[in-house]
């Protein structure tokens, strides 16, 4: 899977778990660039990937997912498993 497909795909989770239609995200958002990416909201957006890309990721990976680049790599790291 492409990477712009799944940024396609994780701008719609984020639009849905912010509840924010306006959202636009890029490769370079990080959870700094939201005053409400809180680790609640971490974790409703981990969970929201895991069931859209049909993945599983470790703890130890979700805590290092910070930016959007990295949780497009994850996702494409686990996809090709």
């Amino acid at each position: 899977m492409e990477k712009s497909a799944i940024l396609n795909e994780l701008n719609q989770i984020f639009i849905e778990v912010f509840e924010n239609k306006k959202m636009i995200i890029t490769l370079s958002t990080a959870v700094n660039d939201f005053e409400d990416w809180s680790s609640l909201k971490h974790i409703q957006l981990i969970d929201a990937i895991e069931k859209q890309f049909n993945i599983k990721f470790k703890l130890a990976e979700v805590i290092k997912l910070k930016t959007i680049d990295e949780i497009c790599e994850g996702i494409k790291e686990k996809i090709a498993n």
